[in-house]
């Protein structure tokens, strides 16, 4: 029987994933670590002994057919986003993306006719925007 928590499905879990998303979402008590995914064996056993998920696997298909995953986050390397978020649009996964989404204006475009055509929600981080040494890197270069 599923909580009123939203489960969340992660693909991708580098550096920042690690250090950031996992553990803020671990902590968020609206949120449930369902599944992670990564290419290194080693990341996801660190990841299933400290997070506790249902599941990890090296197959980002296995969570965008997840019926209980509610939303993915996409946090790989940015020059294979673009078949990740078309793959979890055509799964009807709404996600959020780590920044940069695209390397290129042609992939922003179809990333934006896919979002578009499909209907989910797609949510890019922005997250150091508001960090206090980018504040005041911002205010010295003015």
């Amino acid at each position: 029987m599923k909580d009123n928590r939203l489960e969340v499905g992660f693909i991708g879990a580098g550096a920042y994933v690690s250090g950031n998303h996992l553990p803020n979402a671990h902590r968020n008590p609206a949120l449930r670590i369902r599944a992670i995914c990564d290419l290194s064996a080693e990341t996801l056993e660190r990841h299933r002994a400290a997070y506790g998920p249902d599941y990890v696997t090296q197959d980002y298909r296995e969570i965008l057919g997840d019926e209980r995953i509610d939303f993915v986050v996409i946090g790989t390397q940015h020059d294979v986003r673009l078949p990740l978020i078309q793959a979890a649009a055509e799964a009807g996964k709404p996600m959020w993306v780590e920044k940069p989404m695209s390397v290129t204006n042609e992939e922003s475009r179809s990333i934006l006719e896919i979002v578009r055509r499909s209907g989910v929600l797609l949510q890019v981080g922005f997250n150091r925007r508001f960090a206090p040494g980018i504040i005041d890197l911002r205010r010295v270069i003015r």
